[in-house]
Formats: structure tokens, C-alpha cells, sequence
């Protein structure tokens, strides 16, 4: 039986799936399986896939009706059956010492966890921006995503640990479960994965606007559910990450809509920090994790400053892209 299970959920990736196996397939590192989950590609996603899977006995493919990325990672989880397993998403691709690197990062101090870092890079390969997790209390909140990592298959299944079928956070819900769940974290100075910057994919897509369909709001609700104050955390790190989390997504997601959309999706989010993570702003301004990132502590400070200042509305007015509407629905 091999070691560790890479993980890909593909759809219509036809454009990049290649590339992304091509990449494992390079990997100095060969006690691995690949499993391939068809999550209903309707390009020739399945086909390209099929090509690997006649010429390599340790890549298997699983054909099934659209399910989304949460459900079908959930699902192969309880496929898998190594030790370790490691996720990827389809347009992205790995270094060819990524997976040993991983393995023996985890093996060394047999963790539940390994962390490393990423890069983000466009369609001519030029890196963007590059990211190392800092081993820190903070450090290990900064990176959520389901790549970049590897896991001890048995810490998940036996805490059932799972992502969150909605349109956002998934992979929110299921780290903050690990960081509950375990204090057999290690971190890796290495950046070994590359994230692909694709215009076309859902995470630069479905967020862009204020969408009714999608609430952060029950995200946080979710994972408050799952996850309260550990000997792992502290409140404050977790309220921050929450509260951060927030105005990300306000000003992520906001700039596309209209200034009164903005104001009111605000005023909604503010009343609910006021509830349940009461002192919000004290602890952006005064309790600021030492190494959070810079740009995003001048961020998340400037914009408190602007909600203590009642200033939102303006703010709203000239930040805001989405043009207004009229009762009747005109712009």
C-alpha cells in the first residue's frame, strides 16, 4: 500500500489538468497514489484523465454527477486509504520535491498537520506574490487553505473533520477544525505549491459582488458551531480571524456593488460583531496579533477608524464600483 494520497477534484479543467498531474508525475517522491474525482466536468476533462490512468497503475479515477468541491473532497477522504493524504485543486501545480518534502516533515515528528507555504502565479508562470506561514499563533490562521499542507488521514476521519458545502468558506470550516482539534502542528519554511491566478475560477468569480445567495455570516455561525476556545487558541486570535474574515469579505466582495448595498450589508455585519464579538473594534485597533501581515493590519485599522468615525457612507461612495438603482429598479 502506498504512503500518501493526492487528492484532485476536477472540473472542466481541461485547460490545466495536464499540467497539474504532469507535475506529481515529476515528483522525486513515488509512494503515492493520485486519485482523481470527475466532479462532472462536461469538457474533456475526463478524457485527458483517462489517458493517465491506462499508462499509471497508482492513479485512479472517480467518475461521478456534480457534487462540488466540498462534497467531493468529503468523499475522498473516506476513499483514500494511506496514511497521509494531500490536497490540490485542478489548475494547480507542485514542485517536484513538494510531496517528499511533506512526508518527511510529517513523519519527522509524526504531526496531524504539516503547513508550508505558496506562490501565486499567472498563466506565463511569473510568481506574483509568494507567502511562508509563520510559526506562530497567528501565523498557522493566516494560510486556510486545503493545499500547501499534508494530513494524517486517521486525525481527520476520527474527528470527523469535513468541509462545508456552500458557495464560500469551505475550506475555512475545515482548517479551524483542525487548529481545534490539535496541537500536532508543524510548520515548513517552503513554498513548494503554486496557485495559479485563473480569471475564470469560481474563487475569482462568485465572490465579486454582493451576492443574496451567499451569507459570511452563516459561515461564522457554522464554524462557531464547531469550533470554541481551545488550549490550542486563545478567544482574541479566533475573534480577530472572525472579525477579519468580515471586512475582507465587505470590501472583497463589496467593491462591486452599489455604495447603499455596501452600507447596508455593513450595517447588518456590524450588528452581529456587536453581539457576538463584542469589543471588535477595541481589538483591531489595541490587540492586533504581533505578525499579522502588515498591509492587512493597516487595512483592517484604517477601516475600523472609518466605521468609529460613522464615516461608512462616504467611505462607501467612493469605493464602491456598482452604480445605484432607483425604487423602480433604473440606474
Amino acid at each position: 500500500m502506498k504512503k500518501v494520497t493526492l487528492i484532485i477534484p476536477v472540473y472542466n479543467a481541461e485547460l490545466y489538468i495536464e499540467r497539474c498531474i504532469n507535475s506529481i508525475l515529476s515528483n522525486t517522491y513515488k509512494d503515492y497514489d493520485l486519485l482523481l474525482i470527475n466532479d462532472g466536468s462536461s469538457d474533456d476533462s475526463l478524457k485527458i484523465m483517462e489517458k493517465y490512468e491506462k499508462e499509471y497503475d497508482n492513479i485512479t479515477i472517480v467518475n461521478q454527477k456534480n457534487m462540488g468541491v466540498a462534497n467531493t473532497r468529503n468523499k475522498a477522504i473516506q476513499l483514500a486509504k494511506t496514511k497521509y493524504i494531500m490536497f490540490l485543486d485542478n489548475d494547480d501545480y507542485i514542485a517536484n520535491d513538494y510531496i517528499n518534502t511533506y512526508v518527511d516533515a510529517i513523519e519527522k515528528n509524526n504531526s496531524d498537520v504539516v503547513i508550508g507555504g505558496y506562490q501565486r502565479v499567472n498563466q506565463d508562470g511569473k510568481v506574483l506574490d509568494h507567502r511562508y506561514v509563520k510559526n506562530s499563533s497567528w501565523g498557522k490562521f493566516v494560510i486556510v487553505s486545503p493545499w500547501a499542507k499534508i494530513y494524517c488521514r486517521e486525525f481527520l476521519v476520527k474527528n470527523t473533520i469535513q468541509f462545508l458545502d456552500y458557495g464560500i468558506g469551505e475550506d475555512i470550516y475545515f482548517y479551524l477544525q483542525i487548529l481545534a482539534k490539535t496541537n500536532k502542528i508543524d510548520v515548513i519554511h517552503y513554498i513548494g505549491y503554486n496557485w495559479f491566478y485563473n480569471t475564470d475560477s469560481i474563487s475569482n468569480t462568485c465572490h465579486v459582488g454582493l451576492n443574496k445567495n451567499i451569507d459570511i455570516l452563516y459561515l461564522i455561525d457554522k464554524c462557531r458551531e464547531k469550533v470554541e476556545e481551545t488550549s490550542f487558541f486563545n478567544k482574541n486570535i479566533l475573534n480577530y480571524f472572525y472579525i477579519r474574515l468580515i471586512i475582507y469579505y465587505v470590501l472583497y466582495s463589496g467593491k462591486n456593488a452599489n455604495s447603499r448595498e455596501f452600507v447596508l450589508e455593513y450595517q447588518r455585519l456590524q450588528k452581529y460583531m456587536n453581539k457576538n464579538l463584542n469589543g471588535y473594534k477595541g481589538l483591531v485597533l489595541f490587540h492586533t496579533p504581533l505578525d499579522e501581515d502588515f498591509k492587512f493590519r493597516i487595512i483592517m485599522k484604517i477601516f475600523i477608524c472609518i466605521d468609529l468615525f460613522h464615516m461608512i457612507p462616504l467611505f462607501s461612495k467612493i469605493y464602491c464600483k456598482g452604480r445605484e438603482v432607483n425604487v423602480n429598479g433604473e440606474q
